[in-house]
């Protein structure tokens, strides 16, 4: 049966299915998250092919870019094209800037490998699929960025200050939810990873999206090209927090994390040595606070 690509939110198709409700089948339409290969091309050079649910395309293709330390500020971007029935962005530099090497560059029909939604991307030399190693030509060890897993400096990259700003664990939960109601895709299908934004008033950006790394290119690329500064901003997130993903928010500079999942181990000594404050675990009235807990006032 083909899908109805149709008359509901972008991200979402209408699929027929079959439910069993314990007793009966019947007949019923599901609100499925979808799935496309969205190509990213910098300077006429296909990068990479990031499997998404297609929206915001432009900030995830920008974001991508600015995680993986290829571009530094938005002043570097010339034009940004969407190509391809909106399945490929085109960003252009302005001349004198190298274009970085491609990430992946397989055999495939498609000129370059798929990238899982949900699996790290970050400066990995191989990532996982279907239990089989693919080793992505051009991709940098992680030893040669984080020290053989010790989490050193990339680039010379500082912590981050400290300084005096406080947040309540009342705010923490109340922001959280906030995400959770947010989350409309998710809501709808239950199919996303959610990450969003918020300022000393409120959340004031959400994005979802089938690969949690992609929520967080999302918002990177929003707060590229709007020229946001993260030093006074919460990051809030629905999902795990790996070491590439402290490693994205450090580039985005923002001190505070909040996850409804927990860190892996080399996450918290990343985000140790970032000077961010991680918090997970959040399930009201209990949270973890794994780094830099004078960020958090004790009520």
């Amino acid at each position: 049966m083909k899908h109805d690509r149709y008359d509901h939110p972008a991200g979402i198709e209408k699929c027929p299915v079959r439910i069993f409700t314990g007793t009966s089948w019947q007949a019923a339409v599901a609100n499925v998250v979808r799935e496309v290969h969205l190509e990213i091309h910098l300077n006429g050079q296909k990068m990479i092919t990031i499997a998404c649910a297609g929206i915001h395309t432009e900030e995830l293709a920008v974001g991508w870019l600015r995680g993986e330390g290829i571009i530094h500020t938005a002043r570097e971007i010339e034009a940004i094209e969407v190509g391809r029935e909106g399945m490929s962005i085109h960003v252009n530099t302005r001349p004198g800037l190298a274009a970085g090497q491609p990430i992946s560059q397989g055999s495939g029909k498609d000129g370059g490998q798929i990238i899982s939604s949900s699996g790290a991307r970050s400066a990995a030399s191989v990532i996982k699929r279907s239990d089989s190693e693919i080793r992505l030509s051009g991709a940098q060890p992680m030893e040669s960025v984080m020290g053989a897993g010790e989490g050193q400096n990339e680039e010379g990259m500082k912590p981050l200050a400290i300084g005096t700003e406080t947040i309540s664990p009342a705010r923490i939960f109340t922001l959280m939810e906030e995400l959770v109601t947010a989350a409309s895709i998710h809501n709808l299908s239950r199919g996303t990873h959610g990450a969003a934004l918020a300022d000393s008033s409120d959340i004031f950006v959400t994005r979802e999206d089938i690969g949690r790394h992609n929520c967080l290119d999302m918002l990177s690329g929003y707060t590229f090209l709007h020229d946001i500064d993260g030093a006074d901003k919460v990051l809030l997130r629905t999902g795990r927090v790996s070491s590439e993903i402290v490693h994205k928010i450090w580039r985005m500079g923002i001190p505070v994390v909040l996850s409804l999942s927990v860190p892996t181990a080399l996450a918290i000594s990343l985000a140790g040595q970032a000077g961010i404050t991680l918090v997970g675990a959040i399930r009201a009235p209990s949270l973890t606070v794994y780094t830099h807990t004078k960020r958090i006032r004790e009520s």
